[in-house]
C-alpha cells in the first residue's frame, strides 16, 4: 500500500503516520506513506500511491493562510486514478457530503484501527454510514433541525 495522507495539522500527520507503521507491521501491507499538508502538493504527489487518507479542510498551497474545503477535489481525482480515498475529517458538512455521495469516510478522532481497516478495505466497501454513533446521533440532530 502507497498512502498519502492530506492534512495540514502536521503533528496530527506523523502521530497518524506512525500509529499506521506500528499497525502495519504483521500484515507489511505498507510500502510507504507520503504527508501532503495542501491542496496543490496533494495533487501533485497523488499518481503515485494507492490509497489517500484525507482530511476535509486545508490549504490550497504551502504558503496559503485560506482554508479550504476541497477534499472533493482530491476524491475526484483519486477515483479518476482507481485510487483508494478515505476521507477523515472533523468537519461536520463534509461528512455530509461523504454520507450522501456514499464516499468512505471517518470522523475525528477515530481508533487507528478503524483508519488502517478503512484504507485496507479491499472492494472500499467502508460506507459513510460507518461513521461511529456519536457522530451519526449528530446527523440525526441536524436533519432534524432542518425540519
Amino acid at each position: 500500500m502507497k498512502l498519502l495522507i492530506v492534512e495540514d495539522e502536521e503533528q496530527l500527520t506523523e502521530i497518524t503516520a506512525m500509529f499506521l507503521r506500528s499497525l502495519d507491521r504483521r500484515a507489511q501491507r505498507r510500502e510507504t506513506i507520503t504527508l501532503a499538508g495542501d491542496l496543490e502538493t496533494a495533487l501533485d504527489r497523488l499518481p503515485e500511491h494507492d490509497v489517500v487518507l484525507c482530511d476535509g479542510q486545508f490549504p490550497l498551497s504551502q504558503n496559503s493562510r485560506c482554508i479550504v474545503e476541497e477534499w472533493d477535489v482530491i476524491r475526484h481525482e483519486a477515483y479518476r486514478r482507481g485510487i483508494h480515498f478515505v476521507l477523515y475529517t472533523g468537519c461536520l458538512r463534509a461528512l455530509l457530503e461523504a454520507r450522501v455521495s456514499d464516499t468512505p469516510a471517518l470522523a475525528k478522532p477515530a481508533p487507528i484501527e478503524e483508519i488502517y481497516a478503512a484504507l485496507t478495505a479491499q472492494n472500499a466497501e467502508l460506507s459513510a454510514n460507518s461513521f461511529d454513533s456519536s457522530t451519526h446521533s449528530t446527523f440525526q440532530l441536524v436533519e432534524e433541525s432542518k425540519r
